[in-house]
């Protein structure tokens, strides 16, 4: 342990735990909201403890606070998003998300200021992606054992029957005759299609830093059963950002590969954000050889109800009436505007776009590699789902707590230059 300011910093492993499991006890199907409260709550009070320990040192204060300096842009950027959908709920008569705004406002200050006290090296940063690989590991095994059990004739909680899901994916498994999707212990095989995208980059992470040939057998196996969890639960959406992060810490180590689809995701982000400024169709897009002509509906239609709505957006509930089929917009641009307002979403879609530019710069190392390639997973999935910030699901959970403090503790310090540097297992 190192003396002086960094005397009883870091990450202890019950820490660690508390931090990946966050994001799955809220999201897991089998717990009622009340028990997932009370373990969050719990979880989060030994986080803010251990931090609150620590910030009666006024050195450790004066290095946060200097943190925060470098990080204007950032922070003016989130506050600006929480402000703007704040004010909108009351401009737009919405109370339903009054509790999710409270989570968000509370996760995106933890992550600035309770986080980055713990963290103090790039050590930490990649304690954290690989303690979300090795319990995403876990859940994924888990829902091969729940599998199972309906083959041996038990019930089939980790399963989907094709009938539930809908659309696309429905008609993808009554083609080929399969009558259930991996689900695991979540409420949609969606939510495991994230958790395999949210462990790659830190499977990887520890590959890469492996001593042992035998290490590297292990992690190839767990990506093997990613892939498979991928197929048998049907997240086709997943499996974009599941392969570009394989290639990019795998085999396109030049920064300019890394680069490159940094640009495309932030033009993917601008792309969405300027449609719904300017009310343009999205109908050219069922042209594509690739094409989800649901998602195409939800968001030309979310995109008129935008404009109708005016600037500060409308209540879920009305906005789940009068989309078609009752659905979300199933982008996380499009909806932020919808239910937030035009604001909420500059800021946001700004938000995006710094921290790509930001992660883009550290690629040269390891794990500056994994949390770009998480920060890409996500802003891919957001183009397809809601993810919004700060929220309690997975992609966004650890979104927010691991990148913020990763470019708190990064940014100001000269990114690491040269092939050795790409390549480090220390």
């Amino acid at each position: 342990m190192e003396d002086g300011l960094f005397r009883g910093r870091g990450f202890s492993p019950a820490a660690l735990v508390l931090i990946a499991a966050i994001p799955l006890v809220y999201t897991f199907d089998f717990l009622s909201f009340p028990v997932k409260v009370i373990l969050i709550v719990l979880s989060l009070a030994v986080l803010l403890a251990q931090a609150g320990r620590l910030c009666v040192r006024p050195a450790v204060r004066m290095e946060a606070a200097a943190r925060l300096g470098r990080q204007k842009a950032l922070l003016a950027a989130g506050i600006g998003y929480l402000l703007a959908s704040w004010i909108s709920m009351p401009m737009s008569g919405s109370r339903s998300e009054l509790l999710a705004m409270l989570v968000a406002t509370f996760t995106l200050v933890f992550s600035f200021l309770v986080v980055p006290v713990l963290a103090v090296r790039s050590r930490d940063i990649e304690a954290i992606l690989e303690a979300v690989a090795i319990a995403g590991m876990a859940v994924i095994a888990v829902s091969w054992l729940l599998a199972l059990l309906k083959v041996v004739g038990g019930p089939s909680w980790g399963l989907a029957p094709a009938g539930d899901l809908i659309f696309e994916k429905r008609a993808l498994l009554e083609k080929w005759s399969i009558p259930f999707a991996l689900k695991g212990p979540f409420a949609h095989p969606s939510f495991l299609g994230e958790v395999v995208i949210c462990s790659t980059p830190g499977l990887l992470l520890m590959a890469r830093k492996a001593a042992r040939p035998r290490t590297r057998i292990l992690v190839g196996l767990a990506l093997l059963l990613c892939l498979l969890t991928l197929a048998a639960s049907f997240s086709i959406i997943a499996c974009i950002p599941f392969v570009l992060t394989i290639l990019g810490m795998t085999i396109f180590r030049p920064a300019a590969f890394h680069r490159l689809l940094g640009v495309g995701a932030a033009a993917s982000v601008l792309f969405f954000t300027v449609a719904v400024l300017a009310g343009w169709s999205f109908d050219f897009l069922n042209h594509l050889p690739l094409r989800s002509e649901t998602r195409v509906l939800l968001w030309d239609r979310a995109v008129a109800l935008i404009h109708a709505a005016g600037s500060w957006g409308m209540p879920p509930e009305q906005a789940v009436r009068l989309m078609p089929y009752g659905l979300a917009a199933h982008n996380t641009v499009i909806e932020t505007a919808l239910l937030f307002g035009i604001a909420a979403m500059i800021f946001y879609s700004l938000t995006v776009l710094l921290v790509l530019w930001q992660t883009s710069r550290h690629v040269r190392d390891v794990s500056g590699r994994a949390v770009f390639y998480l920060v890409l997973a996500t802003v891919v999935m957001q183009s397809f789902e809601y993810i919004p910030l700060g929220h309690f699901g997975l992609l966004n959970f650890y979104f927010i707590v691991i990148v913020v403090p990763f470019l708190l503790l990064r940014e100001g310090s000269a990114p690491a230059a040269g092939p050795a540097a790409s390549d480090s297992k220390t």
